[in-house]
């Protein structure tokens, strides 16, 4: 954290408060727990992830500039949200294993037999109507 500049506005939060090291220190396991390489999540859901955590973590960088019930107020929706996205964390890691065991490597055509790429046989809908084909490892 930055030091001081100069005397806190009244009404401001103190830097020092517990409750903004309460919210740094959950913004901090959302991130450890992304970061893990043996991890398996998709691409959308650790950037979700991390963004989420750097704004709950620049939320407390900035504590000392709002006024107290700004904090508090979204504070608790920064954590409602980390500790949602915690929960659902092996949700999301058991489908993306899911996705994973389905891939398969497929020729590319007109490369000699030398180049391959990733595919999901059964792309989902979605991935479907994007026009979403091959996945390159």
């Amino acid at each position: 954290r930055r030091p001081r500049a100069g005397p806190r506005a009244h009404g401001a939060m103190d830097e020092d408060d517990p409750r903004v090291d309460e919210l740094e220190e959950l913004a901090r396991s959302l991130q450890e727990l992304i970061s893990q390489p043996d991890r398996r999540l998709g691409t959308h859901v650790k950037q979700d992830a991390d963004a989420l955590s750097t704004r709950a973590l620049v939320h407390c960088v900035n504590a000392e500039y709002l006024a107290e019930a700004d904090f508090l107020e979204c504070a608790g929706a920064l954590t409602l949200e980390i500790e949602a996205t915690l929960k659902d964390l092996p949700a999301q890691e058991q489908a993306e294993s899911r996705r994973l065991q389905r891939l398969k490597y497929r020729q590319v055509e007109g490369s000699g037999g030398g180049s391959y790429v990733l595919e999901d046989p059964h792309p989902s809908a979605s991935a479907a109507a994007a026009g979403e084909g091959g996945v390159t490892p």
